[in-house]
C-alpha cells in the first residue's frame, strides 16, 4: 500500500479475518455471514490460531480497513487485541477521496493513535517525515474519474 511506502510501517504483516473465500463485495460478504453461508467463528479461530503463531499480544497494534472489518474486529477480537486504528477501507477512492486524500487519512490517523498510544502498544511510532512527504507530492492527485485509466 502506498501509504506506507516510507513510513515506519512498511513491510507490516496484512491479513485477512476470513480467508480462502473469494468476495471482493463487501456488502455481499455481509449478506452470506448474515445467512450463515460462512462459518465466521471458524474464521475468527484461524486468525486467532494466526496471531497466536505470530506473537501477536495485547500490544500489538492492528490497522483495521472498512467498517465491515471494524465491526467484525470490535465483536470478536477487540478485548483480546485492545490496540486498533479504524480506517477507511481503500475502495473508498472514487467516493469521496483521492489518492492523495486517502493517503493523507490514513496518516492523520495512525500519526493520532501513534501520540494516544505511546506507552501502551509495541508499533513503530508513527510520524510523516519529509521523505513520506515528497513521496506524496509525487503521487497524481487522482481522482474517481482517473480509475479506468
Amino acid at each position: 500500500m502506498y501509504a506506507f511506502n516510507q513510513s515506519p510501517y512498511r513491510g507490516a504483516y496484512m491479513t485477512d479475518l476470513i480467508k480462502a473465500y473469494v468476495e471482493p463485495n463487501s456488502a455481499r460478504l455481509r449478506q452470506q455471514l448474515l445467512r450463515g453461508h460462512v462459518d465466521l467463528p471458524a474464521h475468527v479461530a484461524t486468525f486467532r490460531e494466526e496471531m497466536k503463531d505470530l506473537g501477536a499480544n495485547i500490544h500489538t497494534l492492528f490497522i483495521l480497513f472498512g467498517r465491515e472489518v471494524i465491526a467484525r474486529f470490535n465483536r470478536y477480537l477487540a478485548e483480546t487485541y485492545p490496540n486498533r486504528i479504524s480506517c477507511p477501507h481503500y475502495s473508498m477512492y472514487g467516493r469521496g477521496y483521492t489518492d492523495v486524500q486517502w493517503i493523507e487519512k490514513i496518516w492523520s490517523l495512525l500519526e493520532s493513535n501513534s501520540r494516544a498510544m505511546a506507552t501502551g502498544c509495541d508499533a513503530p511510532k508513527f510520524l510523516v517525515g519529509d521523505e513520506m512527504t515528497a513521496s506524496l507530492a509525487r503521487l497524481p492527485n487522482r481522482g474517481p474519474q482517473s480509475r479506468s485509466r
